[in-house]
């Protein structure tokens, strides 16, 4: 959903304890095969411990990775955003089709089950800095945003949204190098980003709901839409793959250079059960 930028290749990546990274492998669980990465990782790196490797991103916890590599976390209960935190922080590879390409199976086709829409674009996710930039959901975020947009964004237009300190976010963007300037415009990378952590997308999501307009409504400026049932698992898969779909429409509808103009959008898409699946239930306490 979001338009958004690892650290060099290790050479012992193949050499570790396990044969299970080999494509031929097709038995191995994901969770002993992601116990045998972070030894083979820690053994490579004897000044690396457990807690240093936890610490390189944020997000990623010791208390998770301690139990990850203790083999004490099922497949089924395998946290995606953690995960992805830790197979980039070992390769220092920033696309799905890197670390698809780095690590092969079982991993490869874990994350292409988790995240085919990415793996489909070759979204390159974005830097650790700059994911902090955006998780706090301020102007900076939302200058950034508009920078990354096909027709970027003038201090005039950035002033009329934000006011002046939409100016300052930029010249704050431009000088940390998320962003530059040309012709009077500030413009972000060309490549397409997203965060790997979830958390960060939803402070980005409320951040842009803030910018909804009532007032646009019956001006085919907007849409809004809120529907609640109770649904069976096989519902919520099938409403799942409904969004999965329209999230790849819409990113074709994005890209298409026809679309293009200077009026700056968002959308914002999520569905969820109010119900919490027993193994988050912690999260809310």
């Amino acid at each position: 959903m979001k338009h958004f930028q690892g650290r060099l290749v290790l050479g012992q990546t193949m050499n570790y304890k396990t044969a299970t990274m080999n494509t031929t492998t097709t038995t191995t669980s994901l969770g002993s095969t992601l116990k045998n990465l972070i030894d083979g990782h820690l053994d490579a790196h004897p000044n690396v411990s457990l807690r240093g490797l936890a610490s390189r991103e944020e997000g990623m916890g010791r208390e998770y990775l301690r139990r990850l590599a203790a083999g004490e976390i099922p497949d089924h209960k395998i946290d995606k955003d953690k995960v992805l935190l830790l197979l980039m922080t070992i390769s220092k590879k920033r696309t799905i089709n890197e670390l698809m390409a780095h690590f092969g199976d079982p991993i490869a086709k874990w994350l292409l089950d988790s995240f085919p829409i990415v793996a489909a674009s070759n979204t390159q996710f974005i830097q650790d800095d700059l994911d902090s930039i955006l998780s706090h959901g301020d102007d900076e975020c939302i200058a950034f945003y508009l920078a990354q947009s096909s027709a970027g964004v003038s201090e005039e237009t950035a002033r009329e949204i934000l006011g002046n300190p939409g100016v300052k976010a930029l010249k704050s963007l431009e000088a940390k190098g998320h962003i530059s300037q040309r012709a009077r415009k500030f413009f972000g990378s060309p490549k397409t980003y997203m965060t790997s952590s979830l958390t960060t997308m939803r402070k980005v999501a409320e951040t842009f709901v803030r910018f909804y307009r009532p007032a646009h409504f019956g001006r085919k400026r907007n849409y809004m839409m809120v529907l609640t049932g109770s649904l069976n698992q096989k519902g919520i898969e099938a409403e799942q793959e409904l969004y999965r779909k329209f999230h790849q429409d819409l990113g074709k509808l994005y890209s298409d250079e026809e679309n293009h103009g200077d009026i700056h959008c968002f959308a914002v898409a999520c569905m969820d059960s109010f119900n919490v699946l027993e193994e988050a239930r912690h999260e809310l306490h």
